[in-house]
């Protein structure tokens, strides 16, 4: 089993922006990945609890609301992750060897550390949980980390009080400053807009820290069912993810070395389990379809989610458009910055079509902007940070491994 560790970080600075998020967490995030890479071989998963106090009780809000405080603050300590491992030469993507698995959890804490007037949530699902979920999911955690600042103490005092004791070891680390302003933050600009349906697409080879943003903005951007009581809930929440087909990608650089349609599709699904599913039991279903026709071929996983279901699809593409163009129900649609153009393309066919647009989300493209006191130049380290961002790049990492190999 691989190596588990979870890194309680404080409530996030306000607003969330890089250097915010650098100011607050860059000291234990530098020391807890090089300890990693110098210490424990082969893969190792690091969750990371980020407490957003924006999310505490914003159950009913759509999601769309908090949508843009949200992805600002994944994207800036994805970003920070991705800046560290760059300047360390620290392996953060899926690949054979020595790597970290990062996996940021929503946290929905309030900023005061008061959980008196806290219970339990009715699920077991996130990407975003409360404290009480976390800490009875029963991961095998060998260690947890917490921040030697007040409030950093006051969430630990808070988890170990709900956890099993004597199941990991605790260590404190030295934590930054969390800014906090006194002027209001605007939820979102984007109009609220519930969603039942969620769709991205791409190939998700050797998943990487800008997969796992996307992903994650992809299942945070779909609501969940108000209550169990709900019937007004559609009966099922669909998240679908458009996985490349294997053919269409063989004129790819350095082909040989992408994985496979189900590997791809396996390490995704486990990438979005580890962010949301935290029963202690096995409570999913799935099944392999192979129907005729565009989009026929997919993996299916439910979940029992409240009074829904949580049905996610792994559907095999073959063209730029996907289920986006055949699924009538599809409502929400998660691009990057850099994928914008595409969004819009969905748009115009489904229009042509006769079918009602998509609503769309985007991520933030990460880059090394704003990011100070390096001794590396500037074009070194975004080429170094570029390169854990690149499918491609991370082949041809893998190749030049495998050349080196082969002459010894």
């Amino acid at each position: 089993m691989e190596p588990q560790n979870l890194l309680l970080l404080p409530p996030i600075p306000e607003p969330p922006t890089y250097p915010a998020i650098k100011a607050a967490y860059n000291a234990p995030l530098l020391l807890i990945l090089r300890r990693f890479k110098d210490d424990i071989a082969g893969r190792s998963i690091l969750d990371i609890a980020l407490p957003c106090p924006h999310l505490h009780n914003a159950s009913q809000p759509p999601r769309s609301v908090l949508y843009e405080q949200t992805q600002q603050a994944v994207a800036n300590v994805y970003k920070l992750v991705c800046i560290i491992a760059a300047k360390n030469g620290i392996e953060v993507a899926d690949v054979e060897g020595d790597s970290i698995d990062v996996r940021i959890i929503l946290l929905a804490y309030p900023r005061d550390g008061n959980m008196s007037n806290v219970s339990a949530t009715e699920g077991l699902l996130g990407p975003v949980v409360d404290l009480h979920v976390l800490a009875r999911s029963q991961r095998p955690w060998t260690k947890v980390f917490s921040i030697e600042t007040e409030q950093g103490e006051a969430l630990y005092r808070n988890f170990s009080s709900l956890s099993k004791p004597n199941t990991y070891q605790r260590e404190r680390v030295r934590g930054g400053i969390v800014q906090v302003s006194n002027h209001k933050i605007n939820s979102s600009t984007t109009a609220a807009h519930r969603c039942d349906s969620v769709i991205i697409g791409g190939t998700f080879d050797h998943l990487h820290i800008g997969h796992k943003l996307l992903l994650t903005m992809m299942v945070f951007a779909l609501d969940p069912p108000i209550s169990r009581s709900d019937l007004t809930n559609k009966s099922t929440k669909v998240v679908t993810v458009g996985m490349t087909a294997a053919d269409l990608l063989a004129k790819k650089k350095y082909a040989e070395l992408l994985q496979s349609w189900k590997v791809r599709t396996e390490r995704t699904h486990a990438f979005i389990k580890g962010i949301m599913n935290f029963s202690s039991s096995n409570i999913e279903k799935s099944e392999e379809i192979h129907n005729p026709g565009p989009n026929g071929h997919a993996i299916i996983v439910r979940i029992p989610w409240m009074s829904s279901i949580l049905e996610f699809r792994y559907v095999e593409i073959w063209d730029p458009f996907g289920p986006t163009i055949t699924d009538a129900d599809v409502d929400t649609i998660v691009v990057s910055g850099e994928t914008r153009s595409g969004g819009k393309m969905v748009n115009d066919k489904r229009i042509e079509l006769g079918m009602k647009p998509l609503e769309v989300f985007e991520v933030d493209v990460l880059d090394t902007e704003e990011d100070e006191g390096t001794n590396q130049s500037e074009s070194a380290l975004e080429n170094a940070f570029q390169a854990k961002l690149s499918s491609t790049e991370i082949r041809k990492a893998q190749a030049e491994k495998l050349k080196g190999r082969s002459k010894v």
